[in-house]
């Protein structure tokens, strides 16, 4: 285990130590902020696992200030008004549900649910003649389409003035809640036990927890019981476990006797502790590498199922008409070598535990080296939450690179590439997958492509100058040697790692669905 697992795994131990600390009032902290029968703390507890306490435990002792005590205000003034203006935008018209039974997709991550959820969605609707629910908050893109058994609903739909007077109460029960808590002044010593001396640190945790992530779920809240309530589903699917909106949609599943599944989005490692706090009640993995990590996260084996993943059905047979459209769409010319970069970003709450500074030197290196090589054009993917701007500045003027839009499938563009560069993103795989040349630079320090450099299937850069030798076999086409050389080894990676690469994965999801909502 590396350190950043280390000490995610100690920030799990610590939020599930706080959870059970009793109170002076006799309960448990996890209890004093349960409202209406849903926990908060239990919807909260992955965020605060994975963000929160890794950053307190490896920063030193920070000054607190009027400014970051109000800056959980103003964002949460700021988010109100988006969803207010969500809320305008929506109707509340047809916001019924077909008769027959229904499967209820939690799409709030537009990217997740177009890679995950909607190969699943498409398949109960096409073949099995399945009718299912897609539910968002207002940010799903038009671009994906209804159809006929498949809807897609903003939860502000829902939105009337019953909601809006069961949000007040909650409102209004939560607060005297925290009020109650913060008035004992007991945190201060629950969060220094055992010897763990966080408090100053942890304070400015607990003031966003209490004045954004707490109150902000809040609508969310009333909602989703009143969904669940109302249309009663078969079955609640999900690929985020760690968001709070999922998770709420599983919690009060669970009480109302509803059967949720969680479908895993990317391939988690040791480092993924949010699996640590499922929910679920099944969950489809992607192959044998996947399920020992879920077993070594305490998930127990009858819950998980191998299944693979449905991001990966469409990434086999593809058809040169699909790569030579898509080579078109983007005007690479005729002559040239595509090379796909999976730009990503490093969430800040890790940058104690991973320098920022080596990723930006690792793309600043991509994107020169493309600008040295003639016939050859490095088409940019910035992943959908980095910051394109800043992606946009690194390229600078260099040539032979195109930047797109965050919001393409980065499938589409796997399949059309002759060669593919990675950081550690989920994408890598795709890129094994469609057996393309996969690039993973790794500048001394970076830990976060160790899994594919141990698998011995990607090509390790560790400076530009290697970066640019292999550019070079790229345009000289010598790399499709490197392909064979390497298919051995990417075999046996994707063999544990990915199950039967057929097609299927997303029927055989559907499958464990339909028997699921059987048993409800």
């Amino acid at each position: 285990m590396d350190d950043v697992s280390r000490q995610l795994e100690r920030s799990v131990g610590i939020v599930k130590m706080w959870e059970v600390t009793q109170l002076p009032n006799g309960k448990t902290l996890a209890e004093q902020l349960t409202f209406q029968g849903v926990s908060f703390w239990e919807i909260m507890a992955p965020v605060l696992a994975l963000y929160y306490v890794p950053v307190a435990l490896s920063a030193g002792t920070q000054q607190s200030s009027i400014l970051k005590q109000l800056r959980p205000h103003v964002t949460l003034a700021k988010r109100n008004l988006l969803s207010l203006i969500q809320r305008n935008k929506s109707t509340q018209n047809h916001v019924e549900w077909k008769k027959e039974s229904t499967f209820l997709f939690l799409g709030f991550s537009t990217y997740m649910y177009r890679d995950v959820l909607n190969p699943v969605a498409d398949h109960l609707a096409t073949n099995r003649q399945k009718s299912s629910v897609v539910i968002h908050d207002g940010a799903m893109r038009k671009a994906i389409m209804p159809e006929d058994l498949i809807t897609y609903q903003s939860i502000w739909q829902h939105w009337d003035r019953n909601i809006k007077m069961e949000t007040q109460h909650l409102r209004k029960q939560m607060q005297q809640g925290i009020d109650e808590l913060l008035t004992m002044n007991i945190l201060p010593q629950i969060i220094n036990a055992d010897e763990v001396m966080l408090w100053p640190q942890m304070k400015n945790a607990f003031n966003w927890l209490f004045r954004f992530h707490l109150p902000i779920l809040i609508p969310q809240a009333v909602l989703a019981r009143h969904i669940l309530n109302r249309f009663k589903p078969s079955l609640i699917i999900s690929a985020d476990v760690a968001d709070p909106r999922t998770r709420l949609y599983s919690l009060l599943g669970h009480q109302m006797g509803i059967p949720s599944l969680e479908i895993q989005f990317g391939p988690n490692g040791s480092e993924g502790v949010e699996w640590q706090f499922v929910i679920a009640d099944q969950v489809a993995t992607w192959g044998d590498t996947t399920y020992e990590v879920l077993l070594n996260h305490n998930v127990p084996a009858e819950k998980i199922t191998i299944t693979g993943s449905p991001r990966h059905d469409n990434l086999i047979n593809v058809s040169a008409d699909e790569i030579a459209q898509t080579r078109k769409r983007l005007n690479i010319p005729p002559a040239s070598a595509m090379v796909l970069c999976a730009s990503t970003y490093q969430q800040k709450e890790y940058n104690s535990l991973s320098d920022p500074e080596l990723l930006v030197s690792m793309k600043k290196a991509v994107f020169q080296a493309a600008g040295e090589i003639d016939g050859l054009c490095l088409v940019v993917k910035p992943h959908p939450l980095e910051n394109v701007q800043e992606t946009k500045q690194l390229i600078g003027n260099a040539k032979n690179v195109l930047l797109l839009n965050a919001g393409e499938d980065i499938r589409e563009l796997t399949k059309a590439c002759d060669a593919f560069i990675g950081f550690g993103s989920t994408a890598t795989v795709d890129a094994l997958i469609a057996n393309k040349l996969t690039i993973c630079p790794s500048f001394k320090g970076w830990i976060w492509s160790d899994p594919f450099v141990k698998s011995n299937a990607v090509l390790v850069p560790r400076s530009e100058e290697e970066i640019v030798d292999i550019f070079k076999k790229i345009t000289d086409y010598s790399y499709k040697e490197i392909i064979k050389e390497m298919d051995p080894a990417r075999q046996n990676y994707l063999y544990k790692l990915a199950y039967k690469i057929d097609g299927h994965s997303s029927e055989r999801i559907t499958s464990i669905a339909i028997e699921m909502a059987k048993s409800k």
